[in-house]
């Protein structure tokens, strides 16, 4: 099946209400219809987990976080709650 790489995503990450965030790092491409996609999850203190994905998988699981509108309405959210302190 094709598809389209956005290879925008590297460097966006998605925090969530509890603090736990992910952050993509790269995208690798191995062939032409096979992609890698490596991120970093962080939950509580302590080291990320390093985590990668076929881009199918990665778009399947967490592509809604990177949409557009997903990420104005995490931007604002944190920053409305970032100047609440």
């Amino acid at each position: 099946m094709a598809y389209r790489v956005d290879w925008t995503l590297p460097g966006k990450s998605y925090k969530f209400d509890d603090g736990d965030e992910i952050q993509i790092l790269q995208i690798k491409e191995r062939s032409e219809f096979h992609h890698l996609v490596t991120v970093l999850i962080y939950q509580g203190p302590g080291i990320p987990r390093k985590l990668v994905l076929h881009y199918e998988e990665f778009t399947e699981y967490y592509g809604h976080l990177f949409s557009e509108d997903a990420q104005k309405r995490n931007t604002i959210k944190h920053y409305i709650n970032d100047t609440d302190l």
